[in-house]
């Protein structure tokens, strides 16, 4: 049985850019964290982790369930991932279900440069709060060399100073349940939230909430639908298009009917993000306090409090479905004239924002679904 466990969240086109220095990154990190420390690490890195025939989400979920770290290794690659943001994003929530967690970012690619790439990305934003380190030049270095071993042993002594007091704070008998929540160069006790009347409010913000998320989700669903519709009234022209001028005509035709669809959708979308924003901390706090408690959850003032985290997470769910169809269509339609780009380049923000969403909602049904099989 290993005492520490740690996730490594990568792009795998990244790994074999790099000809499998992420995969040699991941263990020698834990090597040198066992070599400082005398404790066993167990390293979570997909290709490795994932047995044939295992379902592969489940897995992933799992891994990042019962990992102490994420190692998050970040890139322009990364950022687009849909996955990789999930995996980012469901280890973010976990971090305030009342477990003691650490997310450690790696920047894989020059900070400026992906800053460039990604203005304004709430993930990213969220990522450039935290205190990351930069091996975007191990990209060339052989595995053992100097900068190397410099590397590896910086974050693996990173890990051993903060596994101490985790182990503490775990033990320590005097603990709320709550327990600390915890980033690299972040610490924000979260036992204030044991204050009834704290509970109260946040319970009160969440139910409050819910019919305006509610509201806004079906709204998103009905932009989403007039995409589809478009798209779908614009193929036969497209298909009839026999010269480029009339080609180019039937792209630009279909990108000025989707451009106010796909702002209306962003902006849905962003409307979502900031109220599942306000209510989040709240929520994962006392999922992760009620945790371990049955008789706070048999409470009917928490009872009714689930019941709408439990809403929230439907909505957003079927938000994310009605929009994770027109993925492969969207992509499909880029390249054909820069007005459509610009169009399809909106709705990609759309629904990374919801990919984003998602897998907080999805995280929270996770810590419900846990203490409601007890």
């Amino acid at each position: 049985m290993s005492d520490v466990y740690t996730f490594f969240s990568y792009a795998r086109i990244d790994n074999s850019a790099t000809h499998d220095r992420l995969r040699m990154l991941s263990e020698d990190i834990a090597t040198q964290y066992m070599s400082m420390s005398g404790l066993k690490a167990d390293v979570f890195f997909d290709s490795e982790s994932i047995s044939l025939g295992e379902r592969w989400r489940q897995r992933i979920e799992s891994g990042l369930v019962a990992s102490t770290f994420l190692f998050a290794i970040i890139s322009p690659a990364y950022m687009r991932s849909l996955w990789c943001r999930d995996e980012l994003r469901t280890y973010l929530t976990l971090v305030g279900g009342g477990q003691s967690r650490m997310i450690v970012p790696l920047l894989l690619y020059p900070m400026e440069e992906i800053d460039r790439r990604f203005p304004g990305d709430e993930l990213w934003n969220e990522i450039k709060e935290l205190k990351f380190r930069s091996i975007h030049s191990l990209r060339a270095e052989e595995r053992g060399s100097r900068e190397w071993m410099f590397t590896v042993i910086e974050i693996a002594s990173k890990m051993d100073e903060i596994v101490g007091p985790l182990n503490m704070s775990a033990s320590n008998p005097e603990s709320n349940g709550v327990g600390q929540v915890l980033l690299l160069g972040k610490s924000t006790p979260s036992g204030e939230l044991a204050s009834p009347a704290g509970i109260l409010e946040l319970q009160a913000a969440a139910e409050n909430a819910l019919p305006r998320l509610t509201e806004v989700a079906a709204r998103f669903s009905h932009f989403v639908n007039q995409v589809g519709d478009e798209m779908t009234a614009a193929t036969p022209r497209a298909r009839q298009a026999t010269s480029f001028k009339d080609k180019l005509a039937a792209a630009n035709s279909l990108a000025s009917k989707l451009e106010p669809i796909a702002e209306a959708a962003l902006g849905a979308s962003n409307e979502m993000r900031q109220i599942v924003a306000d209510v989040s901390p709240g929520i994962s706090a006392i999922l992760g306090q009620v945790a371990n408690s049955p008789t706070e959850r048999a409470d009917p003032g928490m009872q009714e409090f689930i019941s709408n985290v439990k809403g929230m997470i439907e909505g957003i769910a079927a938000s994310y479905e009605s929009s994770i169809v027109f993925r492969d269509s969207m992509e499909g339609n880029k390249g054909f004239s820069r007005s459509l780009d610009r169009v399809l380049i909106t709705l990609q923000d759309s629904l990374l924002a919801m990919v984003d969403l998602n897998a907080m909602a999805q995280a929270w049904g996770g810590i419900i679904e846990s203490f409601e099989e007890d």
